[in-house]
């Protein structure tokens, strides 16, 4: 591995010449890169001749006391040092240990300004002589990893405007070049939301099951800020909230696979029967009027006229099941008020209901969601769904329709899901701050 070493020279070469011998010893393709001032230089030439004549390139700083000279200067070796990182990518490591303190200050916040990712090194010990060095056979290696905040801001924007993709390919990178548990963790919980935002439930769910143990550490307030502490707390919630859609989704899932009023029936019963199920189809309805809005959000037109679509049967086929224990697919008639089905004014009863007989059937049970539902508007989603550049090629779907449709079934939804204002902030993504962007 290509190695970019670069480091501040004060008067004392035994530091340098440590710190080189133990990279040495673990690499052998090192270019070296040394900030040094006037006083310094002599020093350069003696970590030379004991290291056998190795090359720098040398950066001099006139007035080492100067922190805007630093500053110059440090600038100058780190664009040179990206640009050859750039070229053949590698490891970049930060000693700053020599030099005077505006030297060493100056290249730590040089490398969090430029660098995608390094290692920040420094030579220390406890034993010293009376002018404050190191003892020579004393010293001590101090590493950590950094990473450029810029890329971390970036993420977050990335995230907070919904471009999960790029935000977990930032963070994971973050992770993998700072053996970060930390940023693993962190990218991995958006990585459940990837598929969250795809309705892959089952792959969100076993991420973020995967992770729950590691989400409870992070939630813990005695270890961890207040902040971090409440974001992995909302992501635990997150956690419970998509178990409990998952698995009423591998409830309804089987309504495909039964062929009998009877076995249909019985899905009927089994989610009406618990609590759980019915929070979960409940919660399933939230996510999908979510899904929606971000999907105006980043203008995605097209998708967010399907999904309105859907989420309109999804509602129907809620209430039907859960208020009045009707399955929409292979119904049992006979259980139903005789004049509800004349009502309904069929020559033929039908095994299944589409949207239309599911809505037909509520205006015969005279359920209180059909004054609510503005059918008009849904009679126009139906138009530009059928009539969109995703059906037919040639048009596009008009973004009011969606807008004032999406805002007519949340006041449908208000009226069937209790505390659905807290519990859709509940499911939003949850925000990501400064201390949980960089907790440490």
């Amino acid at each position: 591995m290509k190695i970019y070493f670069i480091f501040t020279v004060g008067k004392s070469p035994e530091p340098i010449i440590y710190s080189i011998d133990e990279l040495l010893k673990r690499y052998d393709d090192i270019e070296y890169y040394a900030l040094v001032s006037r006083e310094s230089i002599d020093t350069l030439g003696v970590v030379s001749n004991k290291l056998g004549g190795i090359g720098f390139h040398q950066y001099v700083i006139e007035n080492p006391e100067d922190f805007d000279e630093c500053i110059k200067a440090t600038y100058e070796a780190a664009a040179e040092v990206l640009k050859r990182w750039e070229e053949e990518k590698g490891m970049i490591i930060i000693d700053y240990t020599g030099g005077t303190k505006p030297m060493a200050s100056s290249l730590v916040y040089v490398a969090y300004q430029v660098f995608p990712q390094f290692v920040l090194r420094y030579i220390g010990g406890i034993r010293r002589d009376e002018h404050g060095r190191v003892i020579s056979g004393s010293e001590k290696t101090v590493e950590i990893s950094g990473v450029n905040r810029a890329l971390l801001l970036k993420a977050r924007d990335f995230y907070m405007n919904f471009n999960l993709h790029r935000s977990y390919e930032l963070l994971y990178n973050c992770a993998e070049s700072m053996k970060s548990e930390y940023y693993s963790v962190l990218s991995n919980f958006i990585y459940s939301l990837i598929y969250r935002d795809q309705f892959d439930y089952k792959m969100a769910n076993d991420i973020l099951n995967r992770f729950s143990r590691r989400f409870k550490i992070y939630s813990d307030e005695a270890i961890f800020s207040k902040n971090v502490a409440k974001f992995f707390r909302q992501v635990l919630d997150t956690q419970k909230n998509i178990s409990l859609i998952y698995g009423v989704l591998k409830i309804l899932s089987q309504f495909k696979e039964k062929k009998s009023v009877n076995e249909c029936s019985k899905i009927v019963e089994k989610i009406t029967s618990r609590e759980e199920y019915i929070d979960g189809f409940e919660l399933l309805l939230i996510d999908f009027y979510l899904n929606i809005l971000r999907r105006l959000r980043l203008n995605e037109i097209l998708r967010a006229c399907v999904l309105t679509y859907r989420l309109y049967e999804l509602l129907t086929q809620y209430i039907l099941i859960v208020k009045y224990r009707i399955s929409p697919t292979y119904i049992d008639w006979s259980k139903l008020d005789k004049n509800v089905v004349k009502c309904m004014g069929l020559k033929s009863l039908p095994e299944h209901l589409d949207l239309q007989r599911s809505l037909d059937l509520l205006k015969c049970l005279n359920d209180e969601i059909i004054n609510i539902l503005d059918l008009n508007l849904l009679r126009k989603v139906q138009f530009e769904r059928n009539y969109s550049l995703i059906e037919h090629g040639f048009s596009s779907v008009r973004r009011k329709i969606i807008e004032e449709s999406i805002e007519n079934l949340y006041k449908a939804m208000k009226k069937c899901i209790k505390d659905i204002d807290s519990r859709v902030e509940k499911l939003k993504f949850p925000k990501i701050t400064d201390e949980v962007l960089q907790p440490m």
